[in-house]
């Protein structure tokens, strides 16, 4: 017994002792770290000072990482002797000290050492504190960095030059007998006016490519049902005109006609579903080009990364201008035919009205089209007579039309097609050029934004930098929610969850595992690990600038936390076009007209649309009802987004930036699930069947088509 408790009391007196060693350890690393690492503490504050009148100033002014976190009381200010503020000053006052000769750190020791209890150092530039370029006031040793409070008790700012050249006047002028100055910290608003702009522009984004794949989907099935009948009725027509022999030729006219039609399908249904291995691969993907961006970024590469998404944008732009004004706007609303112009000497010129005249069966309309046809290829024959005689060049420049009319086809040029090409290529170049511009005033002024440079000119290009990128960032991510999109619930629940893993990793795992700023932070704001430039933010976020913050700058969105979800919420939507049809078709085609003979037998001549709802209703009426699950998924995603600026203005995690899907998916892929199973809908959607249409295969039946 004696044994072991002597073994414990030295048990506990060692430990007591490495206890003790430890504290005067943590007492001694505590001694020197001046400056605190934690992220949550402020930067900007206002500095108010009375000169001899008894009028009051404000300046802007950056608070130091080092020293007590204001408020701070007016105290009587003198300037420092030298000026540098590298020696100790007047006890018991403010002082005022210029930039150099020693570090802000030695200034603030030199201040404590006084008991001074304020430090205000002039910088040597004037821009703007608060919207300048890196203004910072630490320590130059990491070994003086440490997480907590700092150990100082100065209250240490800095302010731009010409304040501290309006500071150090007034205490000349009242010769520093009244002069005092006190500290507070900058108040801005829990949310900007930005937010709300972000938000509208996510919503806008997510409604137009949503609804531009639902009508890209039900346009297909429109477009295969034309293409049916129209086989059918080249079918009618040749037995008509040719009898027997047509009929015998029947079995290769069918043949060639499908193929056609097959590859015509392929060119309109331009789509691609994502599957199951693509979703997971995506991770991946993303995750090497993240990292490749990071360690490569430069100048040239920033360039490289510039020029591919001008390219995809005016394509986007292009296809976005073509739908929603050509096609919505001006051909269905306005009832504004597009035309064609240039076209080939071997094909009649082609118009709105004559496709669809030719498409509706109207024979006497053909005769009058090959006849136009016939006038016009004997006047070109004619044309061409004529000019056989012409000169070497101009034979040169026929080959060069032949080779141009090669190009472009025998339909010749839409004129809706060119003008928006135009347009994208057009707004594409200006946004470049203002784009450049901004960056290069940013880069000559140290980092300084437009918004706030004295010419008002530099104000409009600025305004027109963001506002051209948005529009070209909305039309871009629209085509691709259009062009790509989740077969099923199946995929989502994939892509979503690995796509929530890929953004938490890179911005709040990473920099605990590997030290240093998140890598995707990094890359989004252009500076990655060998970055050299100060060109910016890389063109693949929503850009809107802060409306009620005196700091100015930007508030941000990737293309990612709007496309992922957005994905999903395409899906939903695809999914209630199809149920409200299979509804119509029931209430219209079901009860007594459920019988197949009578569904099937579909006349070439009926509209597409009713051929639509009565394949709908043979088909059946889907499980579930008409309840809208897009309607709920665009409500989880704005309180999602919602949570991510809160997240953001809380700093979360300690990095600048916020992983947006952190928030976004588990809303909307949680809310999507939870209203499946609770309407007892969950196999529709895990399949795919809910969101599908209708596969049409007509085939030849008695002067009809059918399924």
């Amino acid at each position: 017994m004696d044994a072991a408790r002597r073994r414990g009391t030295l048990l506990l007196l060692t430990t007591a002792l490495l206890c003790a060693l430890a504290q005067c350890v943590h007492a001694e690393d505590k001694a020197n770290a001046y400056c605190s690492a934690d992220p949550s503490r402020p930067v900007y504050a206002y500095l108010t000072y009375v000169d001899g009148d008894g009028e009051s100033h404000t300046e802007e002014a950056v608070l130091a990482s080092f020293g007590a976190v204001p408020p701070q009381d007016a105290v009587r200010v003198s300037l420092a002797k030298p000026f540098d503020g590298c020696q100790p000053a007047e006890e018991h006052r403010g002082v005022l000290a210029g930039r150099g000769n020693c570090t802000f750190l030695q200034k603030a020791l030199a201040a404590e050492s006084a008991s001074a209890p304020l430090l205000v150092v002039a910088s040597n530039v004037s821009l703007p504190a608060w919207r300048g370029g890196a203004w910072s006031m630490g320590c130059t040793s990491v070994e003086q960095v440490a997480m907590g409070s700092s150990n100082l008790s100065v209250v240490a700012v800095m302010v731009p030059q010409d304040a501290g050249a309006r500071i150090r006047d007034a205490l000349r002028d009242a010769k520093e007998a009244n002069v005092t100055a006190s500290v507070a910290l900058l108040k801005s608003p829990f949310v900007d006016g930005s937010a709300f702009v972000l938000l509208f522009l996510a919503l806008a984004t997510l409604g137009l490519g949503s609804a531009w794949s639902c009508a890209e989907d039900y346009g297909l099935c429109i477009h295969r049902i034309n293409a049916a009948q129209r086989r059918r009725r080249l079918r009618e027509e040749r037995r008509r005109h040719l009898g027997a022999a047509a009929s015998r030729r029947r079995g290769e006219g069918s043949e060639e006609g499908e193929s056609e039609d097959e590859d015509d399908d392929e060119q309109y249904n331009t789509s691609l579903e994502v599957t199951p291995r693509t979703a997971a691969c995506f991770v991946v993907f993303a995750s090497t080009m993240l990292v490749t961006l990071y360690f490569l970024i430069s100048d040239v590469m920033y360039a490289v990364v510039l020029a591919f998404f001008a390219i995809a944008a005016a394509i986007a732009f292009a296809a976005f201008l073509r739908f929603f004004v050509g096609s919505l706007l001006f051909e269905r609303a306005l009832g504004i035919e597009d035309w064609h112009v240039w076209v080939s000497q071997d094909d009649t010129p082609s118009s709105p009205q004559a496709e669809r005249k030719d498409e509706d069966g109207n024979a006497a309309e053909e005769d009058e089209s090959a006849e136009a046809s016939e006038e016009v290829q004997a006047l070109l024959q004619s044309l061409g007579k004529q000019n056989e005689d012409s000169t070497q060049g101009k034979r040169w420049s026929e080959m060069a039309q032949g080779w141009a009319r090669s190009f472009v086809g025998p339909a010749g040029i839409s004129v809706m097609d060119a003008t928006c090409a135009v347009l994208a290529i057009g707004t594409t170049v200006a946004w470049l050029v203002c784009r450049s511009t901004v960056v290069a005033h940013s880069d000559a002024t140290g980092g300084l934004a437009p918004a706030y440079a004295s010419d008002p000119t530099m104000c409009a290009v600025e305004a027109a930098a963001w506002v051209l990128q948005d529009l070209l960032g909305v039309s871009f991510m629209a085509h691709v929610l259009r062009g790509i999109r989740l077969p099923n619930l199946k995929v989502a629940c994939i892509l979503l969850p690995c796509c929530f893993l890929y953004d938490v990793f890179w911005v709040f795992i990473q920099p605990l595992l590997l030290g240093g700023k998140s890598v995707m932070v990094s890359v989004a704001t252009g500076q990655g690990r060998s970055s050299s430039h100060a060109s910016g933010t890389l063109p693949m976020l929503l850009t809107v600038p802060r409306l009620n913050s005196p700091l100015g700058g930007y508030s941000l969105l990737g293309y990612g936390d709007v496309v992922l979800p957005g994905l999903l919420i395409a899906f939903t939507l695809r999914r209630d076009l199809w149920a409200r049809l299979r509804a119509s078709a029931e209430r219209r085609f079901g009860g007594a007209g459920r019988a197949e003979h009578q569904l099937t037998e579909i006349g070439v001549d009926d509209p597409p649309k009713d051929v639509l709802l009565r394949l709908l209703a043979a088909q059946g009426t889907a499980s579930g009802g008409t309840r809208s699950y897009a309607i709920p998924c665009v409500a989880a995603y704005v309180m999602g987004l919602a949570l991510t600026f809160i997240a953001l203005k809380l700093n979360v995690g300690g990095q600048r930036g916020q992983p947006a899907l952190l928030y976004l998916v588990p809303s909307t892929l949680g809310v999507v699930s939870f209203e499946a199973i609770r309407r007892g809908e969950w196999r529709g959607l895990w399949s795919g069947d809910a969101a599908r249409g209708i596969v049409i295969k007509l085939k030849e039946r008695h002067n009809a088509a059918s399924v």
